[in-house]
């Protein structure tokens, strides 16, 4: 998915994936000879994966980083039960 914010001017690339498939997409995104450009550009890379708990879909979101292009969690998947907003099955903290 391709994200822009037109006041901050930044662009970002969300690759949306299950919570297991998390990791399989990273190394995947690091094999990309493209990806040092793109972070060198200023473009955020993101790694969204979610997945069911308790009932509701939580999600957890990775950044991969310019500098030596590891991943940093931006986001980590909630550890105690989620809060449902109105009657969506979204879940957010």
């Amino acid at each position: 998915m391709l994200a822009v914010h037109p006041v901050p001017r930044e662009i970002a690339l969300v690759q949306v994936t299950t919570a297991e498939n998390l990791a399989h997409r990273l190394a995947k995104m690091k094999a990309v000879p493209e990806l040092a450009g793109l972070l060198a550009a200023g473009v955020l890379i993101h790694v969204h994966g979610w997945t069911r708990r308790e009932g509701c879909w939580v999600c957890k979101t990775v950044q991969i980083r310019a500098e030596d292009l590891s991943p940093i969690v931006v986001c980590n998947l909630p550890r105690q039960r989620c809060r449902r907003l109105h009657q969506g099955t979204l879940c957010f903290e």
